[in-house]
């Protein structure tokens, strides 16, 4: 009988209690995620909110950006702060690799903040993954050993382009970089069928099922995974790398888990999607 916890793959530290320090900082925050009623909140809710759901762990995903590009996001220290009160959190770094700094701050979110993982955001950090100049940043996790989630399809608000979102930019990173386990973060919609290509060809690619962007997250669930993907794909090609993401706050972690059980899949698909994909993502460095 399998024992891996339940992981969520996908959610978000920016209105964790510890991280808001003014009312000025939430209000930013708001304004950059497109939540106006979020409240600050304790680890504790966290902690019950994750109990209600059924969830074990839940991976931390901060964005580097530079506040004059009109978003606010917790940074590393703070991830690695949320991750060293909670057993139950795990902290993830981010970089913006436009910084003249970005591989002194990646190292050192590595080496000092201890964090698990690297989150990309080619929207709303402006660049094109596939460029040569940013090379080092895979080479880097691979030999460190950290998976890297990368923003992709549709990204609210800003200016940032989706094209640059677009899952077929991250090919020849797969490519060139065969142990570098990376994932298609929110299956990114709309480009839902080049993301199962991806799947189908490079074993190093993971998606989130992180995407719920009309109606309700079981129609939304169903339009992608029963539809848009064929459920068949999930249950049988692809069962080995998607993940359950939730994008919390801005979703419910509950209702989010309740419409990926409600999907028609075998309970063993079920377990790979909750558990065991994501354990083998993370690598172990947990």
């Amino acid at each position: 009988m399998n024992q891996s916890p339940v992981t969520d793959m996908h959610t978000h530290g920016d209105f964790y209690k510890m991280t808001l320090h003014d009312d000025k900082t939430l209000a930013a925050r708001r304004k950059a995620m497109g939540i106006d009623k979020n409240k600050p909140a304790s680890l504790a809710l966290i902690h019950r909110k994750m109990d209600v759901a059924g969830i074990d762990r839940a991976v931390v995903l901060p964005v580097d950006l530079p506040a004059d590009k009109g978003f606010v996001s917790i940074t590393n220290k703070e991830v690695a702060e949320i991750e060293a009160a909670s057993d139950r959190l795990i902290g993830f770094a981010s970089v913006d690799p436009n910084r003249k700094d970005a591989k002194e701050v990646l190292e050192q979110a590595f080496t000092d903040c201890k964090l698990k993982g690297l989150k990309l955001h080619p929207v709303r950090q402006a660049f094109n993954p596939e460029e040569e100049r940013f090379s080092w940043i895979y080479q880097l996790c691979e030999k460190e050993n950290k998976p890297i989630v990368f923003h992709c399809g549709l990204s609210y608000g800003g200016s940032g382009l989706m094209t640059q979102g677009h899952p077929l930019r991250l090919e020849p990173i797969l490519a060139r970089h065969p142990n570098l386990r990376i994932s298609i973060a929110h299956c990114a919609w709309p480009y839902v069928k080049e993301t199962a290509a991806l799947l189908l060809k490079y074993p190093n690619a993971y998606t989130d099922t992180a995407c719920l962007y009309f109606d309700s997250a079981n129609e939304f669930f169903q339009h992608v995974f029963c539809r848009e993907m064929e459920i068949t794909w999930v249950d049988r090609s692809l069962r080995h790398q998607i993940m359950f993401g939730s994008n919390y706050p801005r979703f419910e972690q509950l209702r989010m888990k309740r419409a990926l059980e409600h999907l028609p899949l075998r309970s063993s698909t079920l377990d790979r999607l909750f558990k065991e994909n994501a354990a083998t993502f993370l690598g172990g460095d947990q």
